[in-house]
């Protein structure tokens, strides 16, 4: 049971990569009498590798991502490549919005989801973290529309001037105007702010725009 992540699918290990991490864990929890179950558990036994060998995370996150196991374990993996600043995290994070399934559930959000709420929970202070936000916002190949939709959002409710008035061009080949609508609705709280005001003379409709997760149901795909 992944307590922390509701719902899981049948866990089995196929490759051998999959065969030397459940090694491993094996190992880290045996003191424990079992392997790791939650969220917590599994991140401290994937920082504590990493700990003591350093590396070891980015090089075992695309087995960890691709195989069948538990959400929990795949939120682990992509906190903690954030948490220690791993040099492919940025690369690792997007891969997991991308590829795998957005599909939240009353137990618990997508990895997709997860992605965009932890991203917008560092913003504020963080560059890595704007610039994730920002690559989904933008991401019209691989990208799920909810995910880019609120990606959006937050890219410009944190941005920095600058980064919100380097916008123009991709909110002018964006084709979704609900996304165009909440990066218009954060804008507008900015009246002070020249590039913001000349953004959403630029991009705001005649009816007005408004958040796009208030619509976004209405507009799902």
């Amino acid at each position: 049971i992944c307590a922390s992540r509701g719902r899981i699918a049948p866990h089995r290990e196929g490759s051998q990569g999959g065969m030397r991490l459940r090694a491993l864990r094996r190992r880290e929890h045996r003191g424990r009498g079992r392997e790791p179950r939650t969220e917590r558990e599994f991140y401290q036994a994937f920082k504590g590798r990493e700990t003591s060998q350093p590396g070891w995370l980015a090089a075992q996150a695309r087995s960890v991502l691709d195989k069948k196991g538990p959400d929990c374990e795949k939120v682990a993996m992509l906190r903690a490549l954030y948490d220690t600043g791993s040099p492919e995290a940025t690369e690792l994070l997007l891969l997991a919005v991308r590829t795998l399934p957005d599909r939240s559930t009353p137990q618990g959000e997508s990895i997709p989801s997860f992605v965009v709420s932890l991203m917008s929970d560092h913003a504020l202070g963080d560059a890595r973290a704007r610039d994730v936000l920002h690559q989904i916002a933008f991401d019209r190949e691989g990208a799920p529309l909810a995910g880019r939709r609120r990606a959006a959002a937050r890219f410009v409710q944190f941005a920095t001037p600058e980064e919100r008035g380097a916008l123009e061009p991709e909110l002018a080949r964006e084709d979704d105007q609900v996304l165009i609508d909440g990066v218009v609705s954060v804008l507008r709280a900015r009246p002070g702010e020249r590039q913001a005001a000349y953004l959403v003379a630029r991009f705001e409709r005649e009816t007005g725009a408004v958040p796009a997760e208030s619509r976004q149901e209405e507009h799902e795909e």
